[in-house]
């Protein structure tokens, strides 16, 4: 639960601060880029967390020790990937399949973690019962990555100096 909310946290903030700047200094593309750290906060967060906690989450998967432990070797890799490729401008697309690609990997991996009684990663309503917080989640960052790296974005028309101060 609490890897929950260092998540929601990384994805929330960045987009609170951009958007109090945007609306101060009537920016509105601070908006988006809000969003897109946040989500390369996450995706950077989890890809480093593969890499430092690769044995508790290979116990998940129901492989072979091996094929376990490159899976979230190779999901780490991704996920770093992804996250820097959100901060580059001209693979902010691609970047947003290669996210919706690791999230749609994840839930096949959260039903089985949460069904398999893996003693690691201890939840307060026990693995089974943060099933649906941790598909909520994915559903969130899945519907974050469309709407801030994958769809189409049109520039804000520039605001006149009366509609910038208009009370």
């Amino acid at each position: 639960m609490s890897t929950s909310l260092v998540l929601l946290t990384l994805l929330l903030t960045p987009l609170a601060v951009f958007s109090g700047v945007a609306w101060w200094r009537h920016a509105d593309g601070l908006v988006r880029w809000g969003g897109i750290l946040g989500l390369s906060l996450v995706f950077g967060y989890m890809g480093l967390g593969n890499f430092i906690a690769t044995a508790p989450q290979a116990m998940d998967i129901p492989l072979t020790t091996l094929q376990s432990v490159s899976l979230v070797l190779l999901s780490g890799m991704a996920s770093i990937l992804a996250a820097a490729m959100a901060l580059v401008p001209r693979f902010r697309r691609p970047a947003g399949w290669v996210a919706l690609g690791i999230l749609a990997f994840a839930v096949p991996v959260q039903i089985l973690a949460a069904t398999s009684h893996n003693p690691a990663g201890g939840h307060l309503w026990g693995q089974l019962g943060a099933l649906p917080m941790r598909l909520a989640l994915i559903a969130l960052l899945a519907g974050w990555a469309w709407w801030f790296l994958l769809r189409r974005w049109q520039p804000s028309a520039p605001k006149s100096h009366a509609q910038q101060h208009a009370c």
